[in-house]
């Protein structure tokens, strides 16, 4: 039985039948859920769909992920419900029916980032962002495993965004909070909530978005979540930013509720997600519009991470750009401009989807992102593993006994793109990235979730 803090009970604003069931909640099980990747998986195995998210589904039990290798290969992503909704109001705002300029100013591990690739349009550019750099390494990762291109990786303060002048048509702020929604799966979460820690987190939320309002172009909309549901961190933040930034409250009549709790109260329009009314942990999200028009940036360029000399021009609209590293990276011709005025002024990780290394003449020898990007087919030979062949080759082993070609080859269990590998001597050596590598893997607990698109 959870021991909920007498103040944050009050802070509900709940009457005492209502509370009853939100506490009944909260001693429940959390729901499991998940989020498929439409371009390389289906289904198979769900006890139910998220309402609110279309390729969101929950499960009846807890598999073990990291048995499944579609998993790594980036078929979808394990993701809390409720934090799904933000699909429900990016489509209802129609901010993905153009090609548009986004941030996810505070985007590990990836969840919402990935959310947002996948709904925004195809020639749209996503710029994941995370302030905390031991972070940004799971970003890269998982935004790597989706697959999906028209992507960037930042590891910025958000202050340092105000630097672009206006750049984005979507900024989505999903600000660190005091995580009460988090209580049902987190419990120990319960002996660090206090008054002051709430207050704390609201002041630093004041400060994210007065940082970063500065790089939203007139007319572009800021969505802001938490996973609280006290008004400070929320209402109240978001009344602030419409008093001190003119910001517009938008009008989210049109987003269904699907589960969702429907506030408008100090101005704003906003949905808040509550254990006994959904079927998700807590969560609080809003929309807002930025008003007045475009000042032209005084600040000073910086220089361009870009090595334009290795630029080499590919099919359908995209090139690949090297870094001064020599790391090669799937762009949008069309977003060359942008990300090269981001990449200049904001510490960039990621220029764009990771293909391997640009060598002599242009050419590029290719790494494991190539192997996961939806987009792009490689001209290697194809092995196919069975479940324990697809384990060692995600725990970084060799396998033996492998009847292909000499040379690099494309490795894949069940349709679904594992990486590269290269053969040698009938003995397939695993290319799969060392800090991704998985060190226990457990067979006997594998469950299969889902069937790979191509297969």
């Amino acid at each position: 039985m959870l021991n909920l803090p007498d103040a944050f009970k009050e802070l509900l604003s709940l009457d005492q039948s209502e509370q009853s069931d939100f506490i009944d909640a909260l001693n429940d099980s959390p729901p499991i859920s998940l989020r498929v990747n439409p371009l390389k998986a289906h289904i198979l195995n769900a006890d139910g769909r998220v309402a609110w998210c279309e390729h969101g589904y929950y499960l009846n039990e807890r598999p073990r992920y990291t048995s499944d290798p579609a998993f790594h290969a980036g078929a979808y992503y394990p993701q809390e419900a409720s934090s799904m909704f933000l699909e429900n109001v990016v489509k209802a705002l129609e901010l993905d029916q153009t090609a548009i300029t986004a941030l996810d100013l505070c985007a590990a591990p990836g969840g919402k980032s990935t959310l947002l690739r996948q709904v925004l349009g195809k020639n749209s550019l996503l710029v994941a962002n995370e302030v905390i750099q031991s972070r940004v390494k799971l970003l890269e990762e998982n935004l790597t495993k989706w697959g999906q291109p028209g992507i960037m990786v930042t590891n910025a303060d958000p202050k340092q965004f105000a630097s672009l002048g206006p750049a984005f048509d979507l900024v989505v702020v999903d600000a660190p909070c005091s995580g009460e929604g988090m209580f049902r799966k987190q419990p120990d979460s319960i002996d660090q909530w206090s008054l002051d820690s709430v207050k704390l987190c609201a002041s630093r939320q004041k400060r994210i978005l007065s940082d970063v309002w500065p790089s939203l172009k007139p007319g572009g909309i800021l969505i802001y979540s938490t996973c609280t549901y006290n008004q400070f961190e929320n209402e109240e933040n978001l009344e602030w930013l419409t008093n001190e930034q003119s910001a517009i409250p938008v009008d989210l009549s049109n987003v269904p509720e699907l589960g969702a709790k429907r506030v408008q109260r100090m101005g704003v329009n906003a949905f808040r997600f509550m254990p006994h009314i959904a079927k998700g942990e807590g969560f609080f999200i809003a929309a807002v519009r930025k008003d007045g028009s475009i000042k032209p940036s005084k600040n000073k360029k910086a220089k361009s991470r870009l090595d334009m000399r290795q630029f080499k021009n590919i099919s359908d609209g995209y090139g690949v750009v090297a870094d001064w590293q020599g790391n090669g990276f799937q762009v949008n011709i069309d977003q060359l401009a942008t990300i090269e005025h981001i990449s200049s002024t904001v510490k960039t990780t990621m220029l764009g989807f990771p293909l391997g290394r640009m060598i002599k003449d242009r050419d590029i020898k290719w790494g494991h992102g190539a192997a996961m990007l939806t987009n792009l087919s490689l001209n290697f030979p194809r092995i196919e593993l069975d479940l324990l062949g697809a384990l060692k080759f995600l725990e970084k082993q060799d396998i033996q006994d492998i009847k292909a070609p000499k040379g690099g080859v494309q490795v894949f269990f069940e349709g679904f793109s594992l990486g590269i590998g290269r053969v040698q001597q009938n003995r397939l050596i695993s290319n799969y990235p060392t800090n991704w590598r998985i060190r226990k893997p457990a067979p006997e607990q594998y469950r299969r979730l889902v069937e790979s698109v191509n297969r």
